[in-house]
């Protein structure tokens, strides 16, 4: 079996299982149970893995890590924002 392929599915369902937060919090317009240290490491660690797929040219960690690090920013973002409608 390919290795890769093994690769690219792990990070697939890695990118999707924080794809429900994320559209939870958008539809709720609510973010106040969400971890935000929880998607600061997450957002740091696949940078870091996004870094370490450049160097050694693994293309199914490049992938599916950029997934992570778009979903966990915007999670981020969403949460930064929805926070402080909240305390207004």
């Amino acid at each position: 079996m390919n290795m890769e392929f093994i690769g690219l599915s792990a990070g697939i369902l890695k990118t999707v299982s924080f794809a429900p937060q994320l559209a939870k919090t958008l539809v709720t317009k609510k973010a106040q149970d969400v971890s935000m240290f929880t998607f600061v490491l997450c957002t740091a660690s696949a940078t870091l893995w996004i870094w370490y797929a450049l160097v050694t040219g693994r293309w199914s960690i490049l992938l599916a890590n950029s997934g992570v690090l778009l979903i966990c920013s915007l999670q981020i973002i969403f949460k930064s924002i929805y926070d402080r409608q909240a305390q207004k």
